[in-house]
């Protein structure tokens, strides 16, 4: 059977004084929380705390306790409020719920930890140097004339494909670098990464050394970027060519184990 919320005893509110109660009670709930917060219990509350707390809420904040001396738009916050609270209770009181709810906010908070993880722009916010013409993500104007908004959505896309990418989601991750190198061509990290990405489909490797040249164009002393397009090289069977990038990021940092091994691997 499908459980439903229990009945709560409501009582008028003791006095206007609880206006300043009410206000701060909305304002809480009206970022986006988890439902433990809704509720205010710990992630590890037994059921029992997290019944209390939902009955002690209940019954300062029962929208019925409110609809006397509420305009329609008062009302309205209070319902919805109180619909958060519910829907909280809902899900944490099953234990089925609760597991999978528990699943997700776990699932999200490794996507923020990848997408803080993800590699930030050189120097201090410093903006990438001038484009002087790089294809083919679309072309764009110098990054001095492109909107802050496309900056900031670029940033954003990038940080969202590298949580992708490190989740294995390749196909999702291709889609935001290449969104974010479409915003903003002049950051080579969002070409190295957009060409890496492509780099994972036979069928998308020609596209992917164009957006790495790019970025080794871009940077051309980032040894990281060259390592990608080395071996992209020695997936296309260019060892000749990826020889020559491994032997670039040896000369500027001798002991890249990375590049070490890689070179073996092409002897």
């Amino acid at each position: 059977p499908v459980q439903t919320s229990p009945a709560i005893e409501v009582k008028e509110p003791a006095a206007t004084s609880n206006n300043e109660d009410l206000e701060s009670f909305l304002l809480r709930l009206g970022p986006a929380l988890s439902y433990y917060d809704v509720l205010q219990v710990a992630s590890t509350a037994t059921p029992e705390e997290i019944k209390k707390s939902y009955y002690d809420l209940a019954r300062k904040y029962h929208p019925d306790r409110f609809r006397k001396d509420s305009d329609a738009d008062q009302q309205a916050r209070i319902d919805s409020a109180f619909a958060k609270i519910t829907q909280a209770y809902d899900t944490l009181r099953d234990p089925r719920s609760r597991s999978t709810y528990d699943s997700k906010l776990q699932a999200q908070a490794r996507a923020k930890t990848l997408r803080d993880s993800a590699p930030a722009a050189f120097g201090a916010n410093a903006p990438p140097p001038p484009l002087e013409h790089v294809a083919t993500a679309e072309e764009k104007p110098q990054e001095s004339s492109i909107p802050l908004s496309d900056v900031e959505r670029a940033e954003t896309s990038f940080k969202d494909g590298f949580a992708a990418k490190q989740l294995g989601q390749i196909n999702t991750a291709i889609g935001m670098f290449s969104t974010a190198a479409r915003l903003v061509p002049t950051d080579a990290r969002y070409r190295a990464y957009y060409g890496q990405a492509l780099a994972a489909h036979p069928g998308s490797r020609r596209l992917a050394e164009v957006e790495l040249l790019a970025a080794v164009k871009l940077d051309p002393k980032n040894a990281e970027y060259r390592l990608m397009i080395a071996e992209l090289y020695r997936d296309l069977g260019f060892a000749v060519r990826a020889r020559s990038e491994l032997e670039k990021v040896l000369s500027t940092t001798p002991n890249n184990q990375k590049a070490r091994e890689l070179l073996r691997t092409l002897k």
